[in-house]
């Protein structure tokens, strides 16, 4: 196990994909200062939520972290904005939640699950990611007016 979900439930986590926890302020607020997704407006972040698979780490019912996946919940799915508050870092919870959100019975069966990193390589790679085969066959649009 790469976590002690034990002690994370002793401690007051716990995971919970209920979307009406959604605190999009916060959210948005936290997503501003990553590399990632610091230009994304707030709506843009609001609808990328809304319309996609979502898991919540609460601390004492306060929210400390989240992730996504976008998915047709059985060819493919993207893994995207996995974020554990600074303050909560280094307990394991990024990994417990990842664990979570692929091991939900509406995702465990994802035939491919992909995500891109620029830093956190050893821990994806800890949960059975890997560098994609043939990345001269990844292509991607990019709308620089948005």
């Amino acid at each position: 196990m790469l976590y002690d979900k034990d002690t994370l439930l002793q401690k007051g986590y716990i995971i919970i994909g209920n979307q009406t926890q959604l605190d999009y302020d916060y959210i948005h607020a936290k997503l501003s200062t990553t590399y990632w997704a610091k230009k994304r407006s707030f709506e843009a972040t609001k609808t990328a939520f809304e319309n996609s698979f979502v898991k919540l780490v609460l601390h004492h019912d306060k929210l400390v972290g989240f992730a996504r996946l976008v998915t047709d919940y059985a060819i493919f799915g993207y893994l995207a904005d996995v974020f554990i508050d600074e303050s909560h870092r280094g307990n394991g919870l990024a990994k417990w939640l990842v664990s979570e959100l692929l091991e939900d019975p509406k995702t465990v069966n994802i035939k491919k699950i992909m995500l891109r990193t620029n830093d956190a390589q050893s821990l994806y790679r800890q949960l059975g990611f890997g560098i994609a085969p043939d990345p001269e066959r990844n292509m991607e649009k990019i709308h620089l007016n948005i």
